[in-house]
């Protein structure tokens, strides 16, 4: 009996190899915007709750567990997004369709034009957040993970699996999981 991948949805299968790679940094691409936004808005909140109320609140409950953002995150992920792309693209033994090949394109140039700018701030959590850019990238590693029919439902657990949440990514909802 053949073991399945119980995340894997019908009739889009899990990428392997040097798919697999690839995958992974677009979908970390992809769920960088909401996680910042999304860590900006608790962050508020619970500020906006420190601010209206006398008495201490004790320690807080996150929602959405996210990491730091750690000098140089932005950057190494589009290093890696590129070497990604790059042994993606040499080890291939069948040719994408059209549509394939023009959202890694799309990614690619996207990214490329994001670091000739040489925009210190750009590499920022408030411009995760802010700036168009960041957004336009998203919606292209979304794009990209779309048009190669990779699974939408692992996409989204791997934003939930951070915070146990409801994992979005591209606008769609994911299946809620435990932490």
């Amino acid at each position: 009996m053949a073991t399945e991948d119980p995340l894997a949805v019908v009739g889009r299968p899990v990428p392997t190899g040097r798919e697999a790679r690839l995958w992974r940094v677009l979908v970390e691409l992809a769920i960088q915007v909401d996680e910042a936004i999304a860590a900006h808005a608790e962050a508020m909140a619970a500020a906006e709750a420190a601010a209206t109320t006398a008495v201490s609140p004790g320690p807080r409950r996150m929602r959405h567990k996210t990491r730091p953002m750690l000098p140089g995150r932005l950057e190494n992920l589009v290093v890696e997004f590129d070497d990604a792309y790059t042994f993606f693209v040499e080890g291939m033994t069948s040719l994408p369709t059209e549509a394939q090949m023009l959202a890694l394109q799309a990614i690619d140039r996207q990214l490329a034009a994001m670091i000739r700018a040489r925009e210190a701030e750009l590499w920022t959590e408030r411009a995760l957040r802010e700036d168009a850019r960041w957004s336009e990238a998203q919606r292209m590693a979304a794009a990209v993970i779309e048009a190669f029919a990779w699974p939408a439902r692992r996409m989204a657990l791997v934003g939930a699996s951070r915070g146990g949440g409801v994992g979005r990514v591209g606008g769609r909802e994911g299946d809620r999981w435990p932490a």
